[in-house]
C-alpha cells in the first residue's frame, strides 16, 4: 500500500469529523423534535443516538470517530433529554451500561467495517493483477506468434540464401509478420 501524504490524512479525518458532526446533529434535532410531540422524557432519544453512532461508525474510517460519537451520545442523552433536563447528572441510574452498550455497537461496527474495507480492497487488489496477468498473457501470445515467425523464416532464409524465390517468399511472409506486430502496438 502507498503512503499517504498527512494532507490526505487531515482532509480525510475532516471528512470523517463533518459526517460525524452531521449525524449527530440530526439526531440531536430529531430528538429534540421527539420531545415537543411527546412533552415528556424521550424515550426515542437513546434508540437515535444509537443509531447515529451505528452509522457514524459505519460511514467514517477507524475507531475514533465512533469512540467519540458514543461519548458525546452518551452525554447528550444524558444532558438533554433526560430529567434533570439541560443538566449533567451522574448519578443516573444505568448511566454506565448506556454509555458502554454504545460503545461497544461502535467498536463492533468500527471493527467490521473496516474488515469488510480490507477485504474489499484486497479483492479489488487481486482482480487488477488477474486482469495484467490475463492482458500480459494475451499479449504475449500475440507477439509471440508473429516473432516466432519472424524468427523461423529468417533462419529458412539464410538456410535457403541461394534459391532468390524461395528468400522472397519468406521475405514477404517476414514482411506480413512484422505488419501484422505492428498492429499490435
Amino acid at each position: 500500500m502507498k503512503r499517504r501524504r498527512w494532507t490526505e490524512c487531515l482532509i480525510e479525518w475532516l471528512i470523517d469529523a463533518l459526517i460525524s458532526f452531521g449525524i449527530l446533529l440530526a439526531a440531536t434535532l430529531i430528538s429534540l423534535a421527539l420531545s415537543k410531540i411527546h412533552d415528556d422524557n424521550n424515550t426515542f432519544s437513546m434508540s437515535l443516538y444509537i443509531l447515529a453512532v451505528a452509522l457514524i461508525a459505519r460511514f467514517t474510517h477507524g475507531y475514533i470517530h465512533g469512540i467519540v460519537a458514543s461519548l458525546v451520545s452518551v452525554v447528550c442523552v444524558n444532558t438533554i433529554f433526560t430529567h434533570p433536563f439541560w443538566e449533567f447528572n451522574m448519578s443516573i441510574t444505568g448511566y454506565p451500561l448506556t454509555f458502554l452498550s454504545m460503545l461497544l455497537v461502535s467498536l463492533i461496527i468500527s471493527a467490521l467495517t473496516s474488515q469488510i474495507k480490507r477485504q474489499e480492497q484486497l479483492r479489488y487488489e487481486a482482480e487488477r493483477d488477474r486482469m495484467r496477468a490475463n492482458l500480459l498473457r494475451s499479449v504475449s501470445h500475440d507477439i509471440r506468434t508473429p516473432m516466432n515467425a519472424v524468427i523461423g523464416f529468417t533462419a529458412l532464409a539464410t538456410t535457403h540464401i541461394d534459391n532468390k524465390e524461395l528468400v522472397l517468399d519468406y521475405l514477404k511472409k517476414i514482411h506480413i509478420s512484422g505488419q501484422h506486430l505492428l498492429s499490435l502496438i
